[in-house]
């Protein structure tokens, strides 16, 4: 792998949806890691959201919406110069 491409930064998005499908308006997604400060971003009207520029590292995503659990992903490797759905 060429040296310029280890510094590419990498994203994650997805949606946020409830357990019926039904997407879910402001709800908030964390980024958490020990390389990077964490970030908050709120999910569109369709639950979409999206993170960029992250440097390649192992992240966790925390989110919460109005009347539903948190819920924790972990583990999430992203590779210089990705994209995680």
């Amino acid at each position: 792998m060429p040296a310029l491409a280890a510094d590419k930064p990498g994203s994650i998005s997805g949606y946020v949806r409830s357990g019926g499908g039904v997407p879910q308006m402001g709800a908030m997604v964390e980024v958490l890691s020990a390389a990077a400060h964490d970030l908050r971003v709120f999910t569109d009207e369709r639950g979409f959201y999206s993170i960029s520029d992250l440097i390649p590292g192992t992240y966790s995503l925390k989110v919460t919406a109005p009347s539903f659990l948190p819920a924790l992903r972990e583990r999430i490797g992203l590779r210089a110069g990705s994209a995680m759905r």
